[in-house]
């Protein structure tokens, strides 16, 4: 595969083998806008937690982690630099072509031409206002045309800012801003905190599965999404009433926690529908097959050791999990493998067994599922799973969940028994899994599906399958929703 093909489906799926952005920003400059620790593992006080829920406010300060303030909502969004990137801004019949040059002419009718930006926005992390980056893109409408608003949340391609999607210049790098927007809405992609593609670098490496700073840099992108327009007096009028969340894989991640944390974190968006394909629901269960299953998933899990040590506080040192031995000595390598490349997961991809990248008493602990006996990391994965998390359920968005049945990275059987639990707990579900796909097989193959699905919910359609655990089926041959 070329490095054009990965980067197209790093930034319209999930998992890129590569980066998704390695070349320099480029575009026409809009601009600056107005100024916008125990090591325990245990949870924070639960009254502090359960403060900030009660106030309206997603709880925080867990995993020994210390609480902190939200803060206010009004400068949430507020563009700090944008670009207007003319390599991006083109006419519906090129974006076809690209479309149909991907394989994916199902998706090659748009009817809207599209400006595309490059933007930086404020947002915040553990109560501290922070910038990070995002590509726009609006469609060409007629003056005052209220659009439904997309927040595409894209798949693992790196922990870092030259990976971010919007470095890039190419049409590949865009492909899901520019079929949505092209098909009349305004999408906000986010790059993620930690993978800044314009202005001064972010400084740390992305939270890999953290469902707070993956939730909270996504839902203020659309806020974004909706100052830009407002700023520059955009003809498209992007509209929170009408809301969509879809990712792939980690973005798959992304959208069902930014579906839970909208509510209390975003409440102007209403949410009307999430796809979420091939996600990692169940990040417990995916643990467990990590350390009793060597393949990708054994490499991703060690990702977010690394990364969700760090945004908890660094609680403990990493040779309390990893091993720092030959041959990989990971706790001392991984961390500057991660700072350094767009690869997924440099070195403990190569790992011949488990025993070579994590230490034995972790491995057993996983292998058990005692959780505790893994904390503080266990309580970062307990954080990580849906079924298990403290932040109320108060969005009552449809959720379409794909799985894909040989999937080797985000495994489906978890996930697959994760969805009655969570219908038990409220959730609105349908449930397809692809027969005989892999990862990213799965995602692509359910992509026109996952299209018409998020139509009906803008029509306000109800769902043809709830709560199903549907059999492995041929996702090539799905019909309408």
């Amino acid at each position: 595969m070329t490095r054009t093909a990965r980067l197209a489906l790093a930034s319209l799926l999930a998992f890129s083998a590569t980066a998704c952005g390695e070349s320099s920003p480029a575009g026409e400059d809009g601009g600056d806008a107005p100024d916008a620790d125990t090591a325990d593992g245990g949870d924070a006080p639960e009254a502090d937690r359960a403060g900030d829920a009660e106030a309206g406010l997603p709880p925080t300060g867990a995993c020994g982690s210390a609480p902190h303030d939200w803060l206010p909502p009004t400068g949430m969004g507020e563009i700090v630099d944008f670009q207007l990137v003319d390599s991006w801004s083109l006419a519906a019949g090129v974006i076809n072509l690209a479309v149909a040059g991907l394989g994916m002419s199902a998706l090659a009718d748009c009817t809207y031409d599209v400006q595309a930006y490059r933007v930086r926005y404020a947002t915040q992390d553990r109560g501290v206002r922070v910038e990070s980056t995002a590509v726009l893109s609006y469609p060409v409408v007629e003056p005052h045309t209220s659009v439904p608003i997309v927040v595409w949340m894209h798949g693992t391609c790196g922990f870092t800012d030259l990976c971010a999607p919007s470095t890039g210049d190419a049409v590949d790098d865009v492909a899901a801003n520019l079929i949505f927007a092209g098909h009349g809405m305004a999408v906000a992609a986010p790059d993620y905190l930690g993978m800044n593609g314009l202005g001064a670098p972010a400084g740390f490496l992305h939270p890999y599965v953290v469902p707070e700073p993956t939730a909270v840099a996504s839902l203020d992108s659309a806020r974004a999404l909706i100052r830009l327009a407002a700023d520059q007096a955009l003809d498209a009028v992007p509209d929170p009433s009408r809301t969509l969340l879809w990712g792939a894989s980690e973005g798959g991640f992304a959208a069902v926690w930014s579906d839970r944390y909208a509510p209390l974190y975003a409440p102007e968006l209403t949410v009307l529908g999430v796809a979420a394909a091939v996600p990692p629901l169940d990040t417990l269960g995916l643990a467990h097959h990590a350390l009793t299953v060597l393949g990708p998933t054994t490499g991703a899990l060690a990702a977010m050791v690394v990364t969700g040590n760090e945004w908890y506080g660094d609680l403990v040192p990493l040779t309390r999990f990893l091993t720092d031995s030959p041959p990989l000595s990971v706790a001392s390598t991984f961390p500057g493998e991660l700072a350094a490349s767009c690869s997924d997961f440099p070195s403990a991809s190569e790992a011949t067994a488990i025993e070579d990248v994590y230490q034995p008493s972790f491995i057993a602990a996983g292998a058990a599922e005692d959780w505790d006996a893994m904390d503080p990391f266990g309580c970062f994965l307990r954080v990580a799973t849906l079924r298990e998390s403290e932040v109320p359920r108060l969005s009552d968005a449809p959720v379409l969940v794909v799985e894909s049945e040989l999937d080797e990275l985000v495994v489906a059987a978890p996930n697959r028994d994760d969805v009655p639990v969570l219908c038990d707990q409220g959730y609105d579900i349908e449930y397809v899994e692809c027969a005989g796909a892999g990862h990213t097989d799965g995602a692509v193959q359910s992509l026109p599906y996952q299209w018409e699905w998020l139509q009906a919910r803008l029509a306000g359609e109800p769902l043809s399958s709830r709560c199903v655990v549907n059999p492995p089926t041929d996702c090539t041959a799905l019909g309408a929703p």
